[in-house]
């Protein structure tokens, strides 16, 4: 899902998403696993930044999707 600026990569990657679940359905097997993403960068980024993960970021907010920022916190994610 994460695609910086890229809009159509993203709602093509969402789209195709239900299409992979019904697989799983359909051959009575788990073919394809949801597992997360992982955006690291060396420095802070600024959501309001130019950046690739920046850009990823406030799109998945504008798409209603929850990312969850770490903060460098790696306790916080595994504590969800």
């Amino acid at each position: 899902m994460e695609y910086g600026t890229d809009e159509e990569y993203m709602e093509m990657a969402a789209y195709c998403m239900d299409g992979w679940r019904s697989w799983n359905h359909l051959f009575g097997e788990e073919l394809y696993h949801e597992v997360g993403f992982i955006l690291a960068t060396r420095n802070h980024f600024s959501e309001q930044g130019d950046t690739f993960e920046a850009a990823s970021y406030r799109k998945l907010l504008q798409k209603g999707y929850n990312p969850i920022r770490l903060n460098g916190n790696i306790d916080a994610f595994f504590s969800i």
